[in-house]
């Protein structure tokens, strides 16, 4: 009886034990210099609960200064921190942290100014100009830029706090506060600080979670969930509700409709994650929004595109041309100065090149076509006549694969497009591209009667052509010398 007591005992203690255990979710904490309150502590609370609720643990957000947050993550006293800069991997005095790869957040490195006189393109005018400069403790590539121009020590300020930057902007004590756009998200939203400007974009912060060195291993496993959460319906729904309210908190801002008949890459890589040439020209305008305008992405065809165009007192529809809209005079559509060049061109086989639309060298030959996109004039009699046929396929991606695999003979689009695909698909060896058969520009089409509108962005083309970032960001996609 009392061999069996003793078994009960063991047996329910046991249980107890069990239980207990199964009771103890881990926890993970990352500290964060975002302020409970602002959008991005709360968006970095809705993506890593829901990503560490995949891996069966818990989550903590907590907020420190800065430079503190990142002390803490290196010395381990936290889990990791939650958002820093592709660039700390490298930094020697931050050696315990590890990178988690997935990209988080990625956001424009700005200069605020309230003098609408001063002249700001890139990081070199910075150097040039003798103005007192502000940013804040703990920004290392700042840091490391500005002493790279070895200015004089009265010149360069370091405050804790966005707020007590601008504050210092707008009682004249410093002519530039240089910071990450999202950082000052929510203290541009005071009155006091609302005629504060975006003065230039000095560069692109690609935001990734870091975790302590004892974690390990768990870095893959928590990129993978951090991807999941980026790519569900339910988690994108309310970052975008984020955003939404800090935007609608900014005040009389006026939305502009952001249309793009380019549902394809390069303009759009991946819908999900939000990532895609279109998706950083609508940040590049945001960033330098002045707090005037802001731009609403929505794709869609061509033609519907004509059609809400018509019905939309305010929109903008960029890289596309005025002949492709019909509207060579601007009599339909206003029309900024050039975006971007680009050039017609001819692809087809390295073992039939065609360089040429001549009659000679397209007589029952098969053009591909992409759904969607416009064949010009010449083409489309030929095909009407029979003269050439056509296939059409959903993508230029698609198109470049028929042509290599010869099931059709030639492909006609701007040189743009070709140029990324051929180095995405690797196909340079086996497509022959033409030399350019026709020059164009793509412009940014807005609505009629858009003047205000259409000065403003004009005037920020300008500031485009001249960036550093921007130009970098293009050339990613489209390697133009």
């Amino acid at each position: 009886m009392k061999v069996l007591f003793k078994i009960l005992l063991s047996m329910s203690l046991l249980g107890g034990v069990s239980s207990t255990f199964a009771a103890e979710i881990p926890t993970m904490t990352f500290a964060t210099g975002f302020d409970s309150s602002s959008m991005l502590h709360r968006r970095f609370q809705v993506l890593y609960s829901d990503a560490f609720k995949r891996l069966g643990m818990e989550f903590k957000l907590i907020n420190l200064p800065k430079d503190e947050a990142l002390f803490k993550a290196n010395l381990g006293i936290v889990d990791g921190d939650s958002s820093r800069v592709l660039e700390l991997e490298h930094n020697p005095d931050y050696p315990n942290l590890i990178r988690v790869d997935v990209m988080i957040h990625r956001s424009f490195q700005v200069a605020f100014a309230t003098n609408r006189r001063l002249k700001l393109a890139n990081w070199e005018d910075i150097k040039t100009q003798n103005l007192t400069i502000a940013y804040p403790r703990g920004q290392i590539y700042t840091m490391t830029r500005l002493k790279e121009f070895q200015l004089p020590p009265s010149r360069i300020l370091m405050g804790q706090s966005c707020e007590e930057l601008l504050e210092w902007l707008h009682t004249g004590r410093v002519d530039l506060y240089l910071d990450n756009l999202a950082n000052c998200w929510d203290s541009r939203q005071l009155d006091r600080f609302r005629s504060t400007q975006v003065l230039s974009v000095l560069g692109e912060d690609l935001v990734f979670p870091y975790l302590h060195k004892k974690h390990r291993n768990l870095a893959p496993r928590l990129a993978a969930a951090l991807r999941a959460s980026l790519a569900d319906p339910s988690v994108h729904a309310q970052l975008a509700a984020l955003e939404r309210e800090a935007i609608e908190r900014r005040g009389p801002l006026v939305e502009i409709q952001l249309y793009t008949p380019y549902d394809f890459e390069p303009f759009v890589q991946d819908r999900a994650l939000q990532q895609g040439l279109i998706y950083d020209f609508q940040r590049y305008l945001n960033a330098m929004g002045d707090g005037l305008y802001y731009f609403s992405l929505q794709t869609t065809p061509r033609i519907p595109v004509k059609r809400l165009l018509k019905i939309r007192q305010s929109a903008i529809v960029p890289f596309v041309s005025q002949t492709w809209f019909n509207d060579e005079s601007g009599q339909i559509f206003d029309w900024t100065v050039p975006l971007s060049p680009d050039e017609t061109v001819i692809v087809s086989s390295r073992l039939n090149p065609i360089n040429s639309l001549e009659n000679s060298e397209l007589k029952g030959k098969t053009l591909c076509g992409t759904i969607g996109l416009r064949r010009n004039d010449q083409l489309q009699k030929m095909i009407q006549d029979g003269f050439i046929k056509l296939t059409l396929t959903p993508t230029v991606g698609h198109c470049l694969t028929m042509l290599a695999h010869r099931r059709a003979d030639f492909f006609v689009t701007g040189f743009m497009l070709v140029d990324y695909f051929l180095k995405q698909m690797a196909l340079e060896q086996e497509l022959h591209v033409s030399a350019p058969i026709r020059s164009f520009n793509r412009h940014i089409l807005v609505t009629p009667k858009g003047t205000e509108l259409l000065t403003w962005l004009n005037h920020k083309i300008e500031i485009m052509h001249k960036s550093e970032t921007w130009q970098k960001i293009l050339k990613t996609y489209h390697d133009v010398e």
